[in-house]
């Protein structure tokens, strides 16, 4: 995975300056840049929207923007020394989305990393709009985090890869390598979660109960060639398969073993059918309480190039 530029969203709350945490952790004091991005909306909720202030446009835009730039400043003198260049940028737009995806087109960034809010209960099924629309339509791989990770930006000790056999998988497991190695990661946990028959679902069993398909004991034969027992510079890779509902299940066993992040392979859609994120992906970018990095394909990363070309053309 090619992580030379990494872009971090912010609107100054808890949220994003984790955000900004985690991506100065990953760029370390080596050339990655960092990109801090505030959108400057010209409706929206965030604290320097132009919602309420419209009377006089390019007075208040002025006065808002002198606002963020000392936030802005001030968020990063605490940073400064985690990565050796940074750009502060300031866009004005009628919406934070498409600005940053706008963004991440124009400087071909690598990663983006960005925060979510963090909510309990039923609402903690909904993810923020913004963060929601960017992991669906970003010309890169976004990392979204909820929280602060226990222990502040600690490191990448434990990963967790879903793994379906598709290519995107692979490479999601590809990619969970080279971090490891790159961070010093102890462990890979590659899960498959075969699904249980509907007869079994509507029997009252309990999801969690092991049926032994035979399709799960196939998935354990075919993953076993993943095991590793690791190495000085290499990470244990340990497979499992799970059977019950995919989402629920990979969230269940990321909380279980202390996952510091799980690394999700998206397919690769065109189109109207690129908006569409995967159901299980989206599942586990909502519900995961650790860090998730949906990784771009490489049939989007394409498309996303083509289309920036003919934007410019």
């Amino acid at each position: 995975m090619k992580l030379q530029k990494i872009l971090v969203p912010t609107d100054f709350s808890e949220f994003a300056t984790a955000a900004l945490d985690y991506a100065a952790f990953l760029a370390g004091p080596g050339s990655i840049e960092l990109h801090i991005l505030h959108v400057l909306e010209l409706d929206g909720g965030a604290p320097y929207s132009l919602r309420s202030v419209m009377p006089d446009l390019e007075e208040h835009f002025e006065s808002i923007e002198q606002k963020a730039t000392d936030a802005m400043k001030s968020l990063l003198d605490d940073h400064r020394a985690d990565a050796v260049i940074i750009h502060r940028v300031l866009r004005r737009a009628f919406a934070a989305g498409p600005a940053i995806i706008e963004y991440a087109q124009e400087e071909e960034i690598d990663l983006i990393v960005m925060g979510t809010h963090g909510r309990r209960g039923l609402r903690r099924f909904l993810l923020g709009s913004v963060a929601e629309e960017v992991v669906k339509t970003a010309p890169c791989s976004v990392l979204t985090l909820r929280e602060q990770p226990e222990g502040g930006r600690g490191g990448l000790g434990k990963m967790l890869v879903p793994f379906d056999f598709s290519s995107d998988s692979e490479r999601a497991l590809e990619v969970a390598k080279e971090l490891a190695v790159a961070y010093g990661s102890e462990r890979i946990e590659v899960l498959h979660v075969a699904p249980v028959p509907a007869a079994a679902m509507g029997s009252g069993l309990p999801v969690a109960v092991p049926v032994h398909l035979p399709m799960a004991e196939q998935a354990r034969e075919v993953l076993r060639e993943y095991d590793s027992a690791g190495s000085p510079g290499k990470p244990q890779i340990v497979t499992r398969v799970l059977e019950g509902p995919a989402a629920m299940r990979l969230v269940e066993e990321a909380e279980a073993i202390g996952t510091d992040l799980i690394v999700l392979g998206s397919h690769g859609l065109t189109g109207l059918r690129r908006f569409l994120m995967g159901s299980v992906s989206e599942r586990v970018v909502r519900w995961a309480d650790c860090p998730v990095l949906v990784l771009r394909s490489t049939s989007e990363e394409a498309l996303a190039s083509v289309e920036t070309a003919r934007a410019e053309s």
